[in-house]
Formats: structure tokens, sequence, C-alpha cells
């Protein structure tokens, strides 16, 4: 049993549609619509790694504070 799968959108729109037969015109989402869906999928990558970097950076800061005073020693 031989199956094809076809992807006509990206993202929260992801269509996959089996067979050749079985898939007729308002199945398939039109072009803008997939280009809106992809979109919005970049979108929300980027602010993925926007907040991504957030954190990084200020666990990159909260590091270099803990070594800063570490050099310095207890002070009495």
């Amino acid at each position: 049993m031989e199956f094809r799968a076809r992807v006509f959108a990206v993202g929260v729109m992801t269509k996959v549609l089996k067979g050749k037969g079985q898939r007729s015109r308002n199945e398939v989402p039109d072009l803008r619509t997939q280009w809106e869906s992809l979109l919005d999928q970049v979108w929300r990558s980027e602010a993925d790694w926007r907040l991504w970097d957030r954190v990084d950076a200020a666990v990159r800061l909260d590091t270099l504070r803990e070594q800063q005073s570490r050099q310095e020693g207890p002070q009495a």
C-alpha cells in the first residue's frame, strides 16, 4: 500500500491530503491564505526567538554578577 501526502499550507492551517482523486478544489487553501499562514508562523517564531534571547541575556548577566561577587570575596 502506498500513500502520497501533499502539504498545501504551513503552520496552523496545515492540511495534508492523501491521494489524487480524493481532493476537491474547496479543500485546498488559496495562495493568500497559505501566504498569511506562513507569515504568521514566521512572526510567532521570531517572537519566540526574541523571548529566548532575553532569557539568555538575563542568565548571562546573572552569571557575570556571580563571578564578580566571587572575585571580590567576602567583606568584613
